[in-house]
């Protein structure tokens, strides 16, 4: 059960990866209780840190998607249908908050893949509608039944998917399908809590040690700190400057410095 010594509790989907990971911290910084969800991956030896929920049949072996800062770690099984995915999440979220309820819900989990129609497209499609629309629609189901009237609910897109991604097909129309299910969502009859604010985060490239070990001779001058989303995220959570109800925030990063513009 969450405590009430907490400035805020928050919902962290993805919250291993570079920018899911850089959100706990923020928010763990501002005193918030943080859950990170994440994707079960079976690793020899186990992480210690945090109270751990492992939704997946082989619970005696721990995964190695920890999230060490998070309060809770709830780790899902995505071999698992979307709704058992869901049934199970709504399951372990309404017994941790025992009748609370979380001031935001955040989905940076996501995944990228090239190729056109000629490559292995079906197959592409699917991986990238499991890995990229999946975690949008169950921390939506998510927000629908533990968001405070009033809280926040952030999914992530891409600013690539607001033009033709011909190189990156499947990627691109389930980035897409992400942007215009933020305007529904942001619609008062959408069937969130009274006065959710819903935001759809369009990075380019973000700056994490990962890309800079994939492109070591990229101009970097253009890349987004992930710290300046993730400050704003927060801020937006705590209902400060908040872009209007279904926004797309763009962030475009030339010369080192960062700029947004709301769709």
């Amino acid at each position: 059960m969450a405590g009430s010594n907490y400035n805020g509790y928050c919902l962290v989907y993805g919250g291993v990866g570079a920018l899911g990971s850089g959100c706990v911290s923020q928010f763990k910084a501002a005193n918030w209780w943080v859950v990170s969800v994440e994707v079960w991956k079976p690793t020899v030896e186990p992480d210690e840190g945090a109270t751990l929920i492992v939704l997946h049949k082989h619970k005696d072996i721990v995964s190695q998607t920890v999230n060490v800062e998070a309060d809770v770690n709830i780790l899902i099984d995505t071999s698992k249908s979307i709704q058992n995915q869901e049934s199970e999440l709504h399951e372990a979220i309404g017994s941790l908050l025992d009748g609370s309820l979380l001031d935001a819900v955040v989905c940076v989990a996501g995944g990228y893949i090239q190729g056109n129609i000629n490559s292995d497209f079906v197959e592409s499609c699917e991986r990238m509608w499991v890995q990229n629309m999946w975690p949008s629609l169950l921390a939506t189901q998510i927000a629908s039944k533990y968001l405070k009237a009033g809280g926040m609910l952030c999914l992530t897109g891409a600013k690539a998917a607001l033009a033709s991604t011909p190189h990156a097909i499947a990627y691109g129309f389930c980035k897409s399908a992400i942007h215009q299910f933020t305007k529904s969502l942001g619609h008062p009859v959408s069937g969130l809590p009274k006065d959710t604010l819903t935001v759809c985060l369009l990075p380019v490239t973000l700056d994490t040690v990962m890309n800079r070990q994939m492109m070591p001779n990229a101009d970097v001058s253009g890349w987004t700190p992930t710290k300046y989303i993730t400050e704003l995220v927060v801020k937006w959570a705590r209902g400060e400057d908040r872009p209007a109800n279904g926004s797309l925030v763009q962030f475009v990063t030339q010369n080192f410095n960062t700029d947004i513009t709301i769709l």
